[in-house]
């Protein structure tokens, strides 16, 4: 769950900055699934990703690796606790 971990660490970062709680990526709840679902297929739309075309070449395809990676990190893990998750109108 490299990219998985990696991915929910950066938006702990951001819940400290609006002072959210924070989640925990070794006790998901399906809701919390759900909604790092959601939040990934945002982050993977082409403006997204590109960062409105400001962003190309190797940065690009990693950032577009640890997305990816988390998505189906964050799928296998949903399957293997038995949590179905909504799939939403994806760029992948």
């Amino acid at each position: 769950m490299q990219h998985l971990s990696g991915y929910i660490a950066q938006r702990n970062l951001w819940a400290d900055v609006f002072n959210r709680p924070k989640l925990d990526a070794g006790n998901l709840t399906p809701r919390q699934m759900q909604d790092l679902l959601r939040s990934l297929d945002a982050d993977l739309s082409p403006e997204n990703l590109t960062c409105d075309g400001e962003l190309r070449g190797a940065q690009l395809r990693s950032k577009e690796r640890m997305l990816v990676g988390a998505k189906n990190e964050l799928l296998k893990l949903a399957r293997g606790n038995g949590v179905v998750l909504e799939m939403a109108e994806s760029w992948y």
